[in-house]
């Protein structure tokens, strides 16, 4: 089992943590964390018939990818939100986030991880600030989980667009959730700014 999204209400949301969880040691049996979601767009529990992330076989990577990225915003501890009018929320990710290319067979190419700043993160994707426009459409993103270790998901960027501040806003969705590249180096080493 994961940590997951269900409704209480029409616009009040609880992130929370299911049997499974805290076997796994991502985090403390019990925890809970409210936050608003958008009336009539809340996600019901796991098993709930309501539920989209439970919709049959092929949506075990999505369950993948919602938990890591739950891992990821239960480590920063999301503060409560204004209501949002998109179909998932999105959160403030104003964090590192380690990007690294994928080769044309999909395998990491670490020496080339990049540091970047998040903006949002959802269980559909991400954006964040760059210094120059990305090449790659294909990358693993690498989030800090804290406990849970450094979280790994493969991101397609769909768009890219210059901020009148000098930085370049990326964003893309997710597509899988893989090994991060920076558990095989301890998330010690060190970036090149390109």
């Amino acid at each position: 089992m994961t940590a997951g999204i269900w409704s209480e209400g029409p616009s009040l949301g609880t992130v929370a943590v299911w049997p499974g969880n805290a076997a796994a040691g991502r985090v403390d049996a019990g925890w809970a964390r409210t936050f608003p979601l958008s009336a009539g767009n809340d996600l019901p529990g796991p098993g709930h018939p309501g539920n989209a992330l439970d919709a049959g076989p092929a949506s075990a990577p999505r369950q993948r990818i919602a938990a890591c990225v739950e891992s990821a915003l239960l480590a920063v501890e999301t503060e409560v939100r204004a209501v949002e009018r998109r179909a998932l929320p999105r959160f403030p990710y104003p964090y590192p986030v380690y990007l690294t290319p994928l080769d044309v067979r999909d395998q990491p190419l670490t020496e080339r991880t990049i540091a970047v700043i998040g903006r949002h993160l959802s269980v559909q994707g991400i954006d964040f600030y760059c210094p120059w426009p990305l090449a790659e459409r294909r990358m693993v993103v690498s989030l800090d989980g804290k406990e849970a270790g450094w979280l790994g998901l493969v991101v397609e960027l769909t768009w890219c667009r210059f901020s009148r501040h000098g930085w370049y806003d990326n964003g893309g969705r997710f597509l899988a959730v893989v090994p991060s590249p920076l558990a095989t180096t301890g998330g010690n080493r060190r970036f090149s700014a390109r």
